[in-house]
């Protein structure tokens, strides 16, 4: 089992750093990335929320958050229902930057995986997701 455990780490490793490699120079980093996609699919969010959701400290996502406005990527909002509550939205550039990203992604795995046929590529997309989204820890 443990030579299996390791042949798993050595290919994401090998997997994360191929795509990060590729994606060097591109207008937005992984961590923003997340930022503006959990934006764009949840709508306005509070600052804590991304915190939580990333695992980071509120001070670490409002470095992060005052780095994508100054990009003009994002922009700060009051909550309508809370003046009091501040909430980050994509602005329209940035609607249009995380999409070209999107593309620039997919464009990357899809030559990463091109050598496989429709069967592999659906049973893969079924394994990453089964360990994925596994509701079993037996680590706890």
């Amino acid at each position: 089992m443990n030579t299996y455990i390791d042949r798993i780490h050595k290919a994401m490793h090998q997997l994360r750093k191929y795509i990060d490699s590729e994606l060097q120079n591109r207008p937005i980093t992984h961590h923003q990335f997340f930022i503006l996609s959990t934006i764009s699919r949840e709508g306005a969010c509070k600052l804590s929320y991304l915190a939580e959701k990333m695992g980071v400290t509120p001070s670490a996502i409002t470095v992060m958050i005052d780095r994508l406005e100054k990009l003009h990527y994002l922009e700060r909002i009051h909550d309508p229902n809370d003046r009091r509550v501040i909430l980050v939205k994509l602005t329209e550039y940035g609607e249009k930057t995380l999409q070209h990203s999107r593309k620039e992604r997919d464009e990357i795995v899809k030559r990463k995986i091109s050598h496989l046929n429709e069967e592999e590529i659906k049973r893969l997309a079924e394994l990453v997701e089964k360990v994925a989204y596994s509701t079993t820890d037996q680590d706890n």
